[in-house]
């Protein structure tokens, strides 16, 4: 399978850039649906073991990346994430977050997804408890008898 291929080639590119830093990646997008083409690019969140500084960093960290592994894999749009804002960018139900955890293929899986959707699916359940406090279901009256 060619999501395979590319993964692995992702996986090494991502090992030598990163180091002991790179917590996680995950495949996302046509590759992770089954869907790629010849023309897809390769959508990856890629997780680190550190604070993840300013949005410029991590542009520039992203481009830099992105050129390495253009060179070895072809179109890639990787998306680096901290360790440390993980659970804040949960919290504010990031729409991009929530599809990789709906659809996302972690690689290698050292449980740092793992832990995120648990996390995730906790606050869910709290977010639906909290909400049914707030508007206990009300008994339903009956619907009024027709009349002939």
């Amino acid at each position: 399978m060619l999501a395979e291929v590319v993964a692995e080639k992702i996986k090494k590119e991502l090992s030598s850039f990163f180091g002991t830093v790179l917590a996680s990646f995950i495949l996302y997008g046509s590759y992770a649906d089954g869907k790629e083409s010849k023309y897809s690019d390769t959508d990856s969140l890629v997780v680190v073991k550190q604070r993840s500084g300013d949005w410029r960093a991590r542009r520039d960290c992203e481009i830099a990346l992105r050129k390495i592994l253009y060179r070895s894999v072809g179109q890639v749009s990787p998306r680096i994430i901290g360790t440390d804002i993980i659970s804040a960018t949960l919290r504010n139900f990031n729409p991009l977050l929530l599809n990789i955890l709906k659809r996302g293929i972690p690689l290698p899986a050292d449980g740092t997804f793992a832990t995120v959707k648990e996390e995730f699916q906790r606050m869910v359940e709290c977010k639906i408890n909290r909400q049914s406090r707030r508007n206990p279901v009300r008994a339903r009256k009956k619907p009024a008898q027709k009349l002939s």
